[in-house]
């Protein structure tokens, strides 16, 4: 882009930066790793991250999401449906909340919402399901904010079949492997997998997955 730009004549081009809430909803055991995971992921793809902290209160976190002003707001936590989850009733209490509970594996404690004119995404407290839900709502939002038209990836076949839960769009990491996409996990998500991870994809909720052989389409998650 920037070369194409230079040939154009260009000094100067305007970029589309969306502005980001990550709002971090206090963990019952203090860990803080889904919220350094995910703020990483949004700064990697070049947004501009504002970073808070809240109690596992509906009106605390009612409060904090009608602060700063931004494009996008994320929240990390509280998303279940227990005593202690309050995020879900905090996005009903402060805008709209279109679902709470999303067909997505893993993460399906996963919310929606909107609040005036902005997004709404609330992320689970655990790493791995915050990472999916990320992958699954988030980013495709990120690139409708900066008019992103294209993702990198790369189509592989399988080498072996993966199996899927009809009913449930499910997460699958691959690694690369000479010329095929060796698959490390559907579903369920370990952080060991997670960083051996070069791609992912989401399955369909209407598909059993895919054969040995089969090209699949993988995300590339370093240098996107």
């Amino acid at each position: 882009d920037l070369l194409v730009a230079h040939a154009a004549g260009l000094e100067t081009i305007a970029v589309r930066t969306p502005r980001v809430l990550l709002l971090d909803v206090v963990a019952v055991d203090g860990s803080s790793l889904a919220k350094q995971l995910i703020a990483e992921l949004l700064e990697n793809e070049g947004a501009d991250v504002s970073i808070q902290t809240t109690p596992r209160d509906a009106n605390a976190i009612a409060h904090a999401l009608s602060g700063p002003d931004c494009d996008f707001v994320v929240t990390i936590g509280g998303t279940g449906f227990g005593h202690f989850d309050a995020t879900a009733e905090a996005f009903h209490l402060s805008g709209l909340l279109f679902a709470h509970g999303i067909a997505v594996r893993p993460g399906s404690t996963a919310a929606a919402g909107r609040l005036q004119k902005r997004p709404m995404v609330a992320l689970p407290g655990a790493a791995d399901q915050a990472f999916a839900v990320y992958h699954a709502l988030v980013r495709p939002v990120l690139d409708h904010l900066a008019c992103r038209t294209a993702r990198v990836s790369i189509e592989l076949p399988l080498a072996r079949k993966i199996s899927s839960t009809v009913g449930m769009a499910e997460i699958a990491l691959f690694q690369q492997q000479q010329s095929t996409w060796f698959p490390l996990a559907v579903g369920n998500l370990s952080l060991d997998q997670l960083r051996l991870a070069d791609a992912f994809a989401v399955v369909d909720g209407g598909s059993e997955g895919y054969p040995a052989g089969a090209p699949v389409e993988g995300f590339l998650l370093r240098g996107t």
